[in-house]
């Protein structure tokens, strides 16, 4: 989880909940556009912190998968040097 960004994001369900809740009073009062800018300014500084931190973790992922399948396709191709130069006997 992002740390720092817990505040806003409970922030923001709350005021989207409190709307969903009264759906009825800000329809028909006009107010949706407001909400959506109430919201917007909860959540839009912390977007570009959220960014940075998923394209980290996209980039760690990545490097965990190149290694892991590195890893794999050595064995495949260790098994297959193995392979080649395997007559069928069995010596004992």
């Amino acid at each position: 989880m992002i740390k720092g960004g817990s505040d806003a994001d409970k922030e923001a369900d709350l005021l989207c909940g409190d709307t969903i809740v009264n759906f009825k009073t800000v329809q028909s009062f006009g107010h949706e556009e407001a909400i959506f800018k109430m919201y917007e300014k909860i959540l839009i500084p912390n977007l570009a912190r959220k960014i940075r931190f998923s394209v980290k973790t996209a980039f760690a992922m990545g490097l965990n998968d190149l290694f892991k399948f590195s890893v794999m396709g050595g064995f495949f191709w260790i098994g297959a040097e193995i392979i080649k130069y395997y007559d069928g006997a069995i010596d004992p």
